[in-house]
């Protein structure tokens, strides 16, 4: 992150990212695969998902035709914080085929990301991307896969969203892939893989390791984050912890690491593909966290309890797209 004066510089030590957590013993299974593909004409595998819509019918399969489970694919809408990460996620999809959009870059300006438009006027921040029928549909996904939560959707945060999937009575979660810890001892360890969002990209989590410019011990510092990520230990931290390697070599280690199961390492890989396509972000710039996101989600959230229609959707998105060009000074 950069205000032009400061530079924030941070290495990730494990593949955090924002994806789809599924559980194989439901969408791979090949009764409920053929019965999902001769109604709906697509795979239930959420890999094979070309569209935001799949996501809805694979709830409604789960939950109100088959009685699968009692809840969906979880999504987080918390008020404080997890709505400005929610539906970039979603979001994402409509910016990268819209060109007007993302200016040609698919990921937008840097730090701005794509809630901002992928060009900007000369000496001008970029304009927020999200206030039309692009942001409209994404916004109305969010509104349909959230019926699928436990109630109040509130509920659902970064702090409950591992421990509900864990419990088994719910068909999927998209949510960070560092939540992988809380699964490891529940029913359905085994039973789970991760994916990209519909269409194949993912959004890129926060955990950077970085020196302080007020360490007494700057060298030393960097070498431990050196250390942290070199290949032999950052394979070393997902056998101790469970979190996902950043790196391309600690990766291959695990996946020739025998003595793992075959479901072991094909999370691995996946989780890494997941890195690899990481680009649909929420802002990154000075003004996030004290304006941006109470500005944004406050409006998504006030639309998330109401009645979901498309003049609804328009207001809230418009209300914070013009609250947004005066937090950056457009």
């Amino acid at each position: 992150m950069t205000t032009g004066k400061t530079e924030v510089i941070g290495v990730p030590y494990d593949a955090s990212t924002f994806a789809i957590f599924y559980r194989t013993d439901i969408f791979d299974n090949s009764t409920l695969n053929q019965t999902f593909y001769s109604e709906y004409h697509v795979s239930l595998d959420p890999h094979y998902w070309p569209n935001w819509s799949v996501a809805i019918w694979a709830d409604h399969f789960l939950v109100d035709q088959m009685h699968v489970v009692k809840y969906g694919i979880l999504i987080d809408d918390q008020l404080q914080h997890d709505i400005i990460d929610t539906f970039p996620a979603i979001f994402g999809w409509f910016y990268e085929r819209n060109q007007t959009l993302n200016g040609g870059s698919i990921g937008g300006i840097t730090n701005y990301n794509i809630m901002f438009m992928g060009s900007a006027p000369p000496g001008k921040p970029p304009l927020p991307s999200f206030n039309n029928s692009a942001g409209v549909q994404a916004l109305e996904i969010m509104y349909n896969l959230t019926k699928y939560d436990p109630q109040p959707f509130s509920e659902v945060n970064y702090g409950t969203i591992g421990v509900l999937f864990s419990k088994g009575n719910a068909a999927g979660a998209i949510m960070f892939t560092p939540e992988n810890p809380t699964l490891i001892n529940s029913t359905i360890y085994g039973k789970y893989s991760v994916s990209t969002f519909p269409g194949g990209y993912a959004e890129t989590g926060t955990d950077f390791l970085g020196v302080s410019k007020y360490s007494l011990h700057k060298q030393l510092a960097a070498e431990f984050v050196q250390f942290l990520v070199s290949p032999a230990i950052n394979a070393k931290l997902y056998y101790l912890t469970g979190e996902f390697p950043i790196s391309a070599k600690a990766v291959q280690m695990i996946l020739s690491n025998t003595t793992l199961s075959a479901w072991q390492r094909e999370l691995v890989k996946d989780v890494y593909q997941t890195a690899t396509v990481g680009w649909a972000n929420p802002p990154n710039v000075p003004q996030t966290y004290p304006k941006l996101i109470p500005d944004f989600n406050q409006q998504v959230y006030n639309f998330l309890q109401g009645d979901g229609s498309v003049q609804s959707a328009y207001q809230a998105l418009n209300t914070a797209a013009k609250l947004w060009v005066q937090d950056v000074g457009g």
